[in-house]
């Protein structure tokens, strides 16, 4: 398996109960309708993600999913874990 192969798995905390596009669902809510504590939490992990090799024009290549709705999701983990 190629590394491009890996990354286009999808990540373990996306697969789980809730799914990932319920996870992504929730984070775009969350994007158009703002909480002063969860945009907190997404400016937080947002910055670990701008550093990250996986980001690629605010998409996670680790998971494929958009930053800006992944990070908004409360439930939803980093793959590398660093957030």
């Amino acid at each position: 398996m190629t590394s491009l192969e890996k990354s286009e798995q999808p990540c373990k905390s996306c697969t789980s109960n809730k799914g990932k596009l319920q996870r992504i669902i929730e984070g775009w809510g969350n994007y158009l309708f703002p909480d002063k504590e969860i945009e907190a939490m997404a400016k937080l992990r947002a910055l670990k993600c701008a550093t990250c090799d996986f980001n690629i024009l605010e998409v996670c290549t680790k998971c494929i999913c958009p930053i800006p709705a992944k990070t908004r999701s409360v439930d939803s983990k980093c793959e590398i874990n660093r957030w």
